[in-house]
């Protein structure tokens, strides 16, 4: 390992610190893209309505696809002060209007789903709150198939401690709305027969309510060039990059990266890449120090169905490895990740993983649908006869306030039955802090200033069966554990629900679960009714 400070040659200059950007400026920049990608779409829409075209067949197939909705709902329980000691009964009701859309144009595609809730509980009104959630992502063709812009944006409860109380409960003590946005834009091209090449730079914020977790900013450039060669012979790979990341109240990082590799087709199917390269930052030690890096990765797809990538990779913090399997049928869909690495934010270690049981069902339908918004509309015919929601298998991860070394492993099976659904869940993490601490600074305020490392188990088994044409049932029970050094919690979750058509866009729904969480934090028992109903328009 040497210590010598190293510049790496040939890199590109870095960008400008993040210091100097402010936040409410770049969380702005990038609403204000997302609005120009997504606030086209109802446009659109009128203008499609206007010209008498209809977005079911018969006829061309829709561009544009919107649903505004709008859902009421009560939800009764028993301990909303979630204390083992002095319980309270709490009843709360929600008013939440929503749209979601898919864009399949030439120019942009992308799909976004925004939803604003409004809370009242009756027993507590100090608690009322305005809550936003935010999923969307588009591709912008900014320059004649050369020039484009990823933009992200993403707004969600997260927890802010491992080992308190999860989430689902009615008072969310433990849930932080936190936003994350980026904006990403691009040219990529070829040159001649040599090579195809790609110049990207990247920008994203992460702000979180709670002000015991810090915001981060974090900026990327990269360089990318490639000649993939074809079967049987060898290609190449160049990559270039560099990147800053800065935790507000936490100490600011860079690191600089140069990698080259060798690309193998053995088959049309599988592609062989080994790598070397040197990196350089300042993660592991106050001053900047340089290292060598090596790896392997492989990506093998035997079928439209089914696909592997695997890589494994010697670097700063050890040895490291990403491994993706996925596979579906007709009727099953498996997924299967494991990863170890760096982890910056929880929004980060929550996009790497199985997803929403939406996104399980797109992956699977994309050979069957290969238009956008026809699969989106085979996932909802299924969502909507078991009365599933469609963000069910996710994993709510916790937030840290610098960065982490992380293994995760985590799989997911939907299986589809004629009448039934049977969806299964696992994850396990391992985790503890990886960067070094100013001297004298004051620890940085998350689960990790008490717990030098954290591990993580959690399931979800779930059943959905559809009684009648109109009506379905569903049972689930889900469970979490979390040990550290010093803190631990358990928590396990069981819900019954019934869910019916009203009308031909009016849905209700009403669940029945059980909450029990003991821990370090707190100890608690909750017992909650759920009823909502929802219109979509």
């Amino acid at each position: 390992m040497s210590t010598a400070k190293m510049e790496v040659p040939g890199m590109m200059p870095p960008p400008t610190q993040p210091r100097f950007l402010p936040r409410r400026a770049v969380a702005l920049a990038s609403c204000a893209a997302l609005s120009l990608c997504f606030g086209g779409m109802a446009h659109a829409q009128m203008a499609e309505s206007v010209a008498g075209e209809s977005l079911s067949p018969p006829g061309p197939k829709p561009r544009v696809w919107i649903e505004p909705r709008v859902s009421v709902g009560v939800t009764l329980s028993d301990n909303g002060t979630l204390s083992g000691s002095q319980s309270q009964a709490e009843q709360v009701i929600e008013v939440t209007p929503g749209v979601r859309g898919i864009l399949n144009t030439p120019r942009v595609r992308g799909y976004f789903d925004y939803a604003l809730s409004g809370r009242t509980h009756l027993q507590n009104s100090s608690r009322n709150k305005l809550r936003h959630a935010l999923d969307a992502s588009a591709t912008v063709n900014a320059w004649d198939n050369r020039a484009f812009v990823d933009v992200s944006g993403s707004v969600a409860d997260e927890s802010i401690s491992a080992f308190d109380a999860p989430g689902g409960s009615v008072s969310r003590l433990n849930q932080s709305q936190t936003a994350s946005f980026r904006v990403s834009p691009y040219v990529q091209g070829t040159l001649g027969s040599a090579a195809d090449y790609e110049l990207r730079y990247s920008l994203q914020t992460v702000n979180s309510e709670s002000a015991s977790r810090p915001d981060l900013t974090a900026q990327d450039a990269s360089a990318r060039l490639v000649n993939g060669g074809s079967v049987g012979s060898l290609g190449w790979s160049f990559d270039a990059r560099t990147q800053s990341i800065e935790y507000e109240g936490g100490r600011d990082t860079r690191s600089d990266s140069v990698m080259a590799g060798l690309i193998y087709h053995a088959t049309p199917q599988l592609v062989l890449t080994g790598l070397m390269g040197r990196e350089a930052n300042d993660i592991l030690t106050l001053s900047r120090e340089s290292y060598n890096t090596a790896g392997v990765n492989l990506d093998w797809r035997p079928s439209p169905r089914t696909r592997l990538s695997a890589g494994v990779q010697e670097r700063y913090f050890g040895r490291g490895h990403n491994v993706s399997l996925q596979h579906s049928t007709g009727r099953t869909v498996w997924r299967y990740t494991d990863r170890r690495g760096v982890v910056n934010n929880g929004l980060e270690a929550s996009a790497a993983p199985l997803g929403s049981l939406r996104n399980l069902l797109d992956s699977s339908f994309q050979t069957s649908f290969p238009d956008a918004i026809e699969r989106n509309a085979e996932v909802d015919k299924v969502l909507a006869g078991l009365g599933l929601s469609g963000d069910l298998l996710v994993f709510q991860t916790y937030l840290t306030s610098a960065a982490t070394l992380e293994r995760s492993q985590q799989l997911s099976v939907v299986l589809l039955g004629a009448r039934g659904a049977v969806t299964l869940a696992l994850s396990r993490s391992d985790a503890s802090r990886l960067d070094a601490p100013l001297a004298g600074a004051p620890a940085l305020p998350d689960d990790f200033d008490t717990n030098t490392r954290i591990q993580r188990d959690g399931w979800s088994l779930g059943y959905a069966h559809r009684l009648t044409p109109q009506t379905s049932a569903q049972v689930s029970i889900t469970g979490t554990r979390s040990q550290g050094t010093v803190d631990d919690s358990r928590s396990t979750t069981v819900a019954v629900g019934l869910t019916s058509n009203l009308a031909p866009r009016t849905t209700a729904r009403v669940q029945l679960r059980h909450t029990q969480h003991d821990g370090s934090v707190r100890d608690y028992g909750e017992t909650a009714v759920v009823a909502v109903i929802t219109h979509r328009f």
